[in-house]
């Protein structure tokens, strides 16, 4: 059976290139435009397998959907990929931190996002994918900020 993906996306142009891209991955794909009729759809339907999600949504925005989502007992293990232009590591970190599976920045290369939405399928099954999930966090949130020549030399420094 396919992995069934719901996407949250309000920019209708990149909801429907995700849902391509997924689509032909072999991902079952339900596309939504709307934060506030992202959450009715998860009371009154199927779970999916995961959901890749904008943070920046009309109705509910995305922050809000995912604290619903991880304090529903029935949506909690549904993993949720964020893909935002925001790059800000604050965002970043609140988002991991609230539950969000991975956060991946637009433009987002696609085979990263196929590559992210299976390993947090495969981790929320208990696949070999499960440390994939936190090492995607980590790296999720150290990819949120640029490193300026600085911060590479005093990491550096901080090595040797």
């Amino acid at each position: 059976m396919n992995p069934r993906v719901l996407l949250i996306e309000d920019n209708k142009d990149v909801r429907k290139l995700f849902s391509i891209i997924l689509s032909r991955s072999g991902m079952e794909v339900e596309t939504i435009a709307d934060g506030r009729e992202a959450v009715e759809r998860l009371e009154s339907g199927d779970l999916p397998d995961a959901v890749v999600m904008d943070r920046m949504l009309p109705g509910l925005p995305g922050d809000v959907v995912l604290a619903r989502m991880r304090q529903n007992e029935r949506w909690a293990g549904v993993p949720i990929v964020i893909v935002s232009a925001l790059r800000r590591r604050f965002d970043v970190n609140e988002l991991l931190k609230a539950g969000a599976t991975a956060y991946l920045h637009k433009p987002v290369d696609t085979r990263e996002l196929v590559s992210t939405v299976r390993k947090a399928i495969e981790g929320a099954r208990g696949g070999s994918g499960a440390d994939q999930v936190d090492a995607m966090a980590r790296e999720s949130l150290q990819l949120a900020i640029p490193r300026t020549p600085a911060a590479r030399e005093a990491d550096s420094a901080t090595v040797q």
